[in-house]
């Protein structure tokens, strides 16, 4: 664990080092975001993945995929930021439900971005998973920092 913290802090301080020179990217971007971006990567890794062998290997429809997929991304995600990013360890329940409904509304954007994109759009299937991942990510970093892990971490206990 401790090696795994200290390679996110190097990961952390080299992209805030890049952000910190472009002055617009600075206002938007703090340490949160960059961490919840490199965990979300984990989960993004897991979720593509497990969505790519579904899709591709299995044969089940992408909307059936996609839900599993990204419900086990989601569940990395949690512990991960829960641990190492937000570092709050009180209401773990509670935290995991609003975390989980926060990715549940995400999986459903996804989902339907994905139908767009392929169905109306003619966007490959990865490649419409890709851009709906992005999007995504930002709204649920957004209500995750204001809702999930509300409170500072400087104020919590282990």
């Amino acid at each position: 664990m401790v090696q795994i913290k200290g390679l996110l802090n190097k990961a952390v301080n080299i992209i805030l080092g890049i952000t910190n020179k472009i002055p617009v990217i600075r206002k938007f971007i703090d340490r949160y975001f960059i961490l919840y971006g490199i965990i979300g990567l984990s989960g993004f890794a897991i979720d593509f993945l497990i969505f790519s062998f579904l899709v591709k290997i299995v044969g089940l429809c992408y909307g059936i995929s996609n839900v599993i997929s990204v419900s086990i991304g989601l569940t990395n995600n949690f512990f991960l930021n829960r641990k190492f990013n937000f570092k709050i360890y009180n209401k773990t329940a509670q935290r995991f439900f609003s975390f989980y409904i926060i990715g549940f509304v995400g999986i459903g954007i996804s989902t339907a971005l994905i139908y767009i994109s392929v169905e109306f759009i003619g966007i490959p299937v990865l490649i419409s998973k890709i851009i709906a991942v992005v999007i995504v990510v930002i709204l649920q970093y957004i209500a995750n920092r204001h809702i999930t892990f509300k409170n500072r971490p400087d104020r919590q206990k282990k």
